[in-house]
């Protein structure tokens, strides 16, 4: 599904349209296990907490939608995922401190959304100096979002 397209499907196993809700699409979500590209295609609603059984899945991009509610944490425990594109959406509340336990995540973009509080230190200790290849994060516009602290390296004489 590219950018722009419908997101009404039909589920090939029954004849049954899925719709345009996240909840709808999570059957045919668990058959594209390895990346899925719902960017652009104003789905509404909250994720729901399936997504977290989606094991395989390395590229999770429901960005420029109108998701609303919070992160859920269930991503954290999307084990394999190394992209998180959450942009330009309606999240709010706090980001939850799972998503920073993923091991293999390198890209998280959560820019543009309603969020607040403080970045978890999970995430913080993703992106720490110490290795800067680690993994980028996003997060500006975020009124309520606290900035990352400014870290220094240290300087050994």
């Amino acid at each position: 599904m590219g950018r722009g397209s419908k997101t009404s499907t039909t589920n090939s196993d029954d004849g049954t349209s899925t719709g345009d809700t996240v909840q709808g699409l999570i059957s045919l979500l668990m058959k594209m296990i390895v990346e899925d590209k719902l960017h652009g295609n104003n789905l509404t609603g909250n994720i729901p907490e399936t997504f977290g059984k989606l094991q395989n899945l390395i590229k999770l991009n429901l960005s420029c939608n109108q998701l609303s509610g919070t992160i859920p944490s269930c991503i954290g425990r999307i084990s394999k995922l190394s992209i998180l594109h959450l942009e330009s959406n309606k999240f709010s509340g706090s980001i939850s401190d799972n998503i920073g336990r993923l091991a293999n995540l390198r890209e998280i973009d959560i820019s543009n959304n309603l969020l607040s509080g403080n970045i978890p230190k999970s995430i913080q200790a993703l992106l720490s100096y110490s290795d800067a290849s680690k993994c980028i994060c996003f997060y500006g516009g975020n009124r309520d979002l606290n900035p990352l602290p400014i870290q220094k390296k240290q300087q050994t004489f």
